[in-house]
């Protein structure tokens, strides 16, 4: 992940430099530029903070919130992966029209 989306986000940037005078690909690349950034940034500000909170503990070491930031993390990676089908669905969209 750490090369693959910001790869991807890289590789939408071509194309919406050329479909800038295709208005209906261009809207369509470019909502879909934003929910992988969207995507991109709630993992790295999000789901890698936690996930590295998790890394430490041991059963002895873990903490009494830990239901929280289980939940925490769930719900983000809920709205990254919407984010990301959405995003998907809407860079297909715009290859076909």
């Amino acid at each position: 992940m750490t090369i693959l989306m910001p790869a991807a986000l890289l590789s939408i940037v071509p194309v919406l430099l050329f479909s800038f005078h295709q208005p209906r690909t261009f809207c369509l690349t470019l909502a879909a530029f934003v929910l992988f950034l969207i995507a991109l940034l709630v993992t790295v500000i999000v789901e890698v903070p936690i996930v590295q909170q998790i890394d430490k503990w041991t059963v002895s070491t873990l903490p009494g919130n830990w239901q929280q930031l289980r939940d925490r993390w769930g719900s983000f990676h809920l709205i990254r992966v919407i984010a990301a089908i959405i995003g998907l669905a809407l860079l297909v969209a715009g290859a076909i029209f």
